[in-house]
């Protein structure tokens, strides 16, 4: 743990304003949820008029654990939207409790209600950089109500009487959505972080799984459901206990009675199953749980750093090593491979280990494995026996 205040100290909640997006970039570790739930409603009248937006169904459930918060009722909708009692009354909803709801739900509400979101004092936009992708994503669909509830908050901001503020670590894709009206909100330099202890390159997915310690405990992120199954096969093949978790909201992959368990154990304990050593994730994932405990390694198969902020951000301790997809990594020849003559059919096996790409990142072939190679400092030899060619790895 780097840093000695967390965010509630490091940050003066007087600095934040209306008329703009309130950016506060928080590293992992620094207590945003905390500093949000605790610290941001003072700047409410009462707890009824503070909204929290976050990315993921996840998050809105992790959050609602507390103690604070509650979830958007059909009450609650008639009382904000359809304004059958007046917004003042707040002995309607005794528990005054901060009511929290998706990107995609503040969308459905504001195409609903032309005025939904204008009467809160304050609306906190966590994981902010991940509802804009959402918007992106969604562009295709008939209602993209990502981009409703970004369009909103726009509007919102406009009005210049909300106070906006936006959570993230990764604060590239808030700044170029909202532009001139983004306000970093400043953040003391001594803020609480997580460390990082190591970081290792690669290039070849299946060559970590296959070559890792099995009696540690990982997590995995992988865009794709195709290739979450693909791995936790090949986890099992390696005496590896592993089991991946995805969005309860995908019908075309709707998750088995023991996926669902261990998203709720997770959910509810924030630590992974002592059955299992390897939970592998996606996107649904990234932002939105927590995991405390021994997690001795995270793979990371995407090169957008964004993205591998947020995956390590799940994490809420230091990380022993961290394995980032880097198709430029300097490669590394296994054993059985160096000192003998390579054939054909050797080279091809050996291309598939390494997974050498090209800029456009497609799969190369011998030719610029053999330059790679030269290039990281191993020594090739090529020779000729039996009418075939071969070549001899060094270092």
């Amino acid at each position: 743990m780097i840093g000695n205040k967390w965010l509630n100290e490091a940050v003066s909640i007087e600095d934040i304003k209306t008329g703009v997006m309130n950016l506060i970039v928080s590293p992992p570790g620094s207590g945003k949820s905390w500093f949000a739930l605790k610290d941001l409603v003072a700047l409410a009248g009462s707890r009824n008029r503070m909204l929290y937006l976050i990315d993921t169904i996840n998050g809105r459930e992790q959050l609602l654990k507390g103690e604070n918060t509650k979830p958007c009722s059909d009450d609650w909708i008639n009382w904000v939207c359809r304004q059958i009692i007046d917004f003042e009354n707040e002995y309607v909803f005794e528990d005054g409790k901060i009511v929290i709801m998706t990107y995609a739900k503040f969308g459905v509400l504001a195409n609903m209600f032309p005025h939904f979101g204008f009467d809160f004092d304050v609306i906190v936009c966590d994981e902010i950089h991940s509802g804009i992708e959402m918007m992106n994503y969604s562009r295709k669909e008939k209602n993209n109500y990502p981009l409703i509830a970004i369009s909103r908050l726009k509007q919102i901001i406009d009005g210049g009487i909300v106070k906006v503020v936006g959570l993230t670590a990764t604060p590239s894709k808030a700044m170029r959505e909202f532009g001139n009206d983004v306000f970093l909100v400043p953040v003391d330099e001594d803020v609480r972080r997580y460390e990082i202890i190591k970081e290792t390159p690669y290039t070849n997915l299946t060559r970590i799984i296959q070559t890792i310690d099995k009696s540690k405990t990982g997590i995995l992120y992988t865009g794709h459901i195709t290739q979450m199954r693909a791995l936790v096969d090949l986890a099992h093949q390696q005496d590896i206990n592993a089991i991946a978790i995805w969005s309860v909201n995908n019908k075309d992959n709707p998750m088995t009675e023991e996926q669902h368990r261990v998203r709720q154990y997770i959910l509810d304990n924030a630590q992974m199953p002592p059955e299992y050593n390897l939970l592998v994730i996606n996107k649904s994932c990234e932002t939105s749980i927590t995991i405390k405990g021994d997690i001795e390694y995270m793979i990371i198969h995407s090169r957008d750093a964004d993205r591998q902020t947020q995956v390590w951000g799940r994490l809420r301790g230091d990380l022993p090593m961290m394995y980032l997809l880097d198709y430029n990594a300097e490669l590394c020849v296994p054993a059985e491979y160096m000192g003998i003559k390579l054939f054909k059919e050797d080279k091809r096996d050996l291309c598939d280990i390494l997974k050498v790409r090209n800029t456009q990142g497609n799969l190369v072939g011998w030719t610029s494995t053999e330059k790679r190679l030269v290039d990281d400092g191993y020594t090739i030899i090529n020779g000729r026996k039996d009418n075939r060619h071969y070549s001899i790895i060094t270092l």
